[in-house]
């Protein structure tokens, strides 16, 4: 019984809504960044992406 215990059953739903959020929390990342007038490079691109990935993989953690 202590086997059946320590296994983390993930679901479908817990994966889908860590893309949603990464994909959503990229856009809005990407938006506030334009509205604070950063240059369009590499920079900025890198930083709305990781705050994106940062934030799906949360989700995805915390739905489980």
């Amino acid at each position: 019984m202590g086997e059946a215990s320590r296994k983390i059953k993930r679901s479908r739903a817990s994966l889908t809504g860590g893309f949603v959020v990464g994909f959503a929390v990229t856009g809005l990342a990407w938006w506030v960044t334009d509205e604070l007038n950063w240059p369009e490079d590499v920079l900025r691109l890198t930083a709305c992406l990781v705050i994106g990935v940062v934030m799906g993989l949360w989700v995805r953690v915390a739905d489980l």
